[in-house]
């Protein structure tokens, strides 16, 4: 789909998206380079809100983890020491956690990638339906 020309004699007129909302935005350089700004922007965007999202996750195993901690405060050595080794081994979980969210973002943003993605896990139960069924009969035969 082309994005349509929104410049009409030297001036600029306002971009409705979907009749909805009007983007203004003046940027140095020609109509690709302005886009290609913008789409390095949102990037950028992107994955900034997707790492402060890992580092919200992380943070919030580890207060999940206080009370834990907060016994072990008994000890002031030890709870300094639980402190830390807890927030060392979430630290793959909530990486693992983040991932699989990004992941899952994207593919459920990309009706192509759903569509491949629910093909996939359909032909999968059917194609391990289809052996147990095989294994079934083959092994009340024998």
């Amino acid at each position: 789909m082309a994005i349509p020309e929104r410049r009409m004699d030297g001036t600029l007129v306002p971009f409705a998206y979907a009749d909805q909302e009007t983007f203004f935005r003046a940027l140095d350089g020609t109509h690709e380079q302005a886009i290609a700004e913008l789409h390095t922007e949102h990037t950028m965007i992107t994955w900034f809100l997707r790492g402060l999202g890992f580092f919200f996750m992380w943070f919030g195993m580890a207060l999940v983890l206080g009370p834990f901690n907060a016994v072990l405060d008994i000890v002031p050595f030890i709870g300094s020491a639980g402190r830390l080794l807890t927030a060392i081994a979430l630290f793959p979980i909530a990486l693992i956690c983040a991932g699989v969210t990004i992941v899952a973002s994207m593919i459920a943003h990309s009706p192509v990638m759903l569509v491949l993605v629910v093909l996939a896990i359909v032909s999968s139960g059917v194609v391990l339906y289809r052996r147990a069924k095989q294994k079934k009969a083959g092994g009340t035969a024998k």
